[in-house]
């Protein structure tokens, strides 16, 4: 099971559903396949190093994807209702590591909450 995170394929969305939510193969493997929900469910449930590390190989399968993980990030940050997970967003755009998404991510993080860290200099 463990080798689903490697596959890419049009099925593997829907296999991934045969298991269970939280398990970090499931969610690679729906990063590989271009579902950003992947990265950021990781960002939510582990350390960033570990995410940043773990998901190299599957952003590497996924460039072709690119363009449309940015855009859907670049929504969930934008839609107010993802409060709950703005940490998680927030973190997986640094994973993502696209320019385009700073606009998005400075307004889901603006200098008044206390829910993003402190930017060092």
């Amino acid at each position: 099971m463990a080798a689903l995170e490697e596959v890419e394929g049009d099925y593997v969305l829907e296999l991934t559903g045969l298991f269970g939510a939280s398990w970090p193969m499931r969610l690679l493997a729906r990063l590989r396949n271009g579902d950003v929900e992947g990265g950021v469910e990781l960002s939510a449930r582990h350390e960033l190093s570990s995410v940043a590390y773990w998901t190299r190989g599957a952003l590497a399968a996924a460039k072709e994807r690119k363009a449309e993980m940015v855009a859907a990030l670049a929504a969930l940050l934008d839609d107010n209702s993802v409060a709950k997970r703005r940490r998680a967003l927030i973190a997986f755009a640094g994973v993502l590591g696209d320019p385009t998404l700073t606009p998005f991510v400075t307004s889901a993080c603006p200098p008044a909450r206390s829910i993003c860290p402190p930017v060092s200099g």
